[in-house]
Order: structure tokens, then C-alpha cells, then sequence
């Protein structure tokens, strides 16, 4: 039986997921997924109660009721926590589910497992762009972590940046934690690897992007 490491498995997963191939057993996961979740939900209620991304509802202070502007930063509040709560598991149970299609020989709880890494990584993210966002006050698509800025530059197509911005060198990071665990454990070529999991994170953020303009569009209307 192993014991699940995060800091481990995050900076040394050569050695980290080299134990997990050789042990039969997992111990600790719920606790450790607790923990992530409990980190998310904090650091997005924090977030929220600082007004952090809500310039586009300050903007609307002069145009609209007092009323509805406070319902609107109370609508964002509550999507915050909730957010802060489903985020890390969506990000297990997604790619725990698409990797299961094509490593079927890996064991359902050891893909849980390093999806466990992938969920720690996305919330290092988070809360090293928390205190970012506020002090500079801008949103992820602005993310020195990521390619959002960039993209700002050449194009203003509202899906495209979304999704652009969701390439950061956390999500690179995430994706490289993946591959090195699946060469690891499963019987698989580096190449084919390679290939599954990027496609993973190309469904993964065109995912997020759709959800988040969705999301947008409904708290305007609102």
C-alpha cells in the first residue's frame, strides 16, 4: 500500500508515480481530495469577497438599480464558492473518466489518483494568480501564467482569447505530471501518450471556454 504524497508526486513525480506502479494499494486519497477542495473553496470566497474579476459589474454601477447590482455581485459570489467547490471535481472525475477509454489496463483509483496531482497543480494556479488579480486588477484572461495576453494583442473574438488563455504553464505542467505518470504505469508508447493526453486538454479547455461564455451571457442578462 502506498501513501499519496501531493508535494511528492507534484515535484518528483519520476519517484512518486514509480511507487505507485509498484504498489497494489492507494492510501489517503479522500483526505488528500478534501484538502484540495477545501483550498479552492477558500481561496475563491476570499477572492469573491474582494470583488476580484468583477470589473465588468462594477462598470455597470451607473446604468443599472442599486438592487441589481447588488444581486449581481451576490449571483458572482455564490458561482465563486460553488466554482471553488466543483472545479477540482470536474477536473478528476473528467479526466479520470476520458483516460479510462484509452488506459483501460490502469486501474480506475491509480487514474483517480493522478488526476489527484492534475487538481493540486490547477489550484497552485489559483492561488498564486489570487493575489495577482488583485493587486492589478485584471481577470485569468489576462494571466501572466498563461497566453491570454497575447492573443489580446492579434485578436478580440471573445472565444478565442477565452480559450487561448487557458493555456498556462500550470496547465503544461499538468499535462507533463499525466505523461510521466502514464509512462509509468501503463504499458503504453510515449508517443501515444503524448497524443491522449494532449486531446484530453484540448477537450478539456474547449470545455471551460464554452461554459464560461455561457456563464457570462446568462450573468448579463441578468
Amino acid at each position: 500500500m502506498h501513501q499519496v504524497r501531493l508535494l511528492e508526486g507534484t515535484f518528483k513525480p519520476f519517484i512518486h508515480f514509480e511507487k505507485i506502479k509498484q504498489s497494489e494499494k492507494v492510501k489517503g486519497l479522500p483526505l488528500r481530495i478534501a484538502a484540495i477542495i477545501g483550498l479552492s473553496i477558500w481561496i475563491s470566497a476570499v477572492g469573491a469577497f474582494l470583488g476580484i474579476s468583477t470589473e465588468e459589474i462594477m462598470k455597470m454601477m451607473d446604468i443599472i438599480r442599486r438592487d441589481k447590482l447588488e444581486f449581481a455581485k451576490l449571483y458572482f459570489g455564490v458561482g465563486e464558492v460553488l466554482s471553488g467547490l466543483f472545479f477540482p471535481l470536474f477536473i478528476i472525475v473528467f479526466f479520470s473518466l476520458f483516460f479510462r477509454m484509452f488506459f483501460k489496463q490502469v486501474g480506475f483509483i491509480k487514474l483517480i489518483t493522478i488526476q489527484l496531482f492534475t487538481a493540486f497543480v490547477f489550484t497552485i494556479e489559483k492561488m498564486l494568480a489570487f493575489p495577482i488579480f488583485y493587486i492589478l486588477g485584471i481577470n485569468s484572461e489576462s494571466s501572466p501564467f498563461g497566453l491570454g495576453v497575447l492573443i489580446q494583442l492579434i485578436s478580440e473574438q471573445t472565444f478565442l482569447v477565452n480559450f487561448i488563455s487557458h493555456i498556462t504553464i500550470f496547465q503544461i505542467w499538468a499535462a507533463c505530471l499525466q505523461i510521466i505518470a502514464f509512462r509509468k504505469i501503463s504499458d503504453k508508447t510515449m508517443k501515444s501518450i503524448i497524443v491522449t493526453v494532449l486531446f484530453a486538454h484540448i477537450i478539456f479547455m474547449l470545455i471551460l471556454t464554452t461554459s464560461t461564455i455561457l456563464i457570462q451571457d446568462l450573468g448579463t442578462s441578468l
